[in-house]
């Protein structure tokens, strides 16, 4: 017999428990409304705690919020810490953001040798995006710098063991 979904009181249940999905999850649901009143304030709440346990999924929406001032007031230099926490837990998605944030130079100095480290590291994991925006910068970075960039990466995920 199929094991049936989760309901709200035992994802709220969970979550009141430390469970760090259940904590994202019930954020999404007071985020859209879905099945509780719309409640950012309750959103944020259940975010932060899921980011602050180190749930890299949670890390990365918490640093979206950041970034566009969802919820939170814009903090570009926010977003980048919470999108590298997110890196840390080899989260794709963060780790492309990341070199987004050092190519455009949004609460991190511009540095195209880091933001195409932090695409090639995204691109090894299979990012699309991170493999074009990799091709694209590196036309305007010499050879030396493109190898650095590389060196650094492959640096990056062997402390990882990756």
């Amino acid at each position: 017999m199929p094991k049936s979904r989760p309901t709200l009181a035992d994802v709220r249940e969970a979550a009141g428990k430390g469970d760090a999905a259940a904590q994202l999850q019930l954020a999404m649901a007071y985020a859209s409304g879905g099945g509780v009143p719309k409640d950012e304030a309750e959103s944020l709440k259940w975010l932060r705690k899921s980011a602050e346990q180190g749930y890299a999924e949670a890390q990365v929406n918490l640093a979206g919020c950041y970034e566009k001032g969802v919820m939170v007031p814009e903090d570009a230099v926010e977003a980048v810490k919470w999108f590298r926490k997110s890196a840390d837990h080899l989260y794709d998605g963060a780790q492309y953001s990341l070199g987004q944030c050092y190519a455009e130079g949004r609460g991190v100095p511009k540095d195209n040798v880091t933001a195409s480290m932090w695409f090639y590291v995204a691109a090894e994991w299979g990012h699309e995006k991170a493999k074009e925006d990799l091709k694209t910068i590196s036309l305007t970075m010499t050879p030396a710098e493109v190898l650095k960039a590389q060196q650094l990466g492959k640096e990056w995920m062997v402390s990882r063991n990756q």
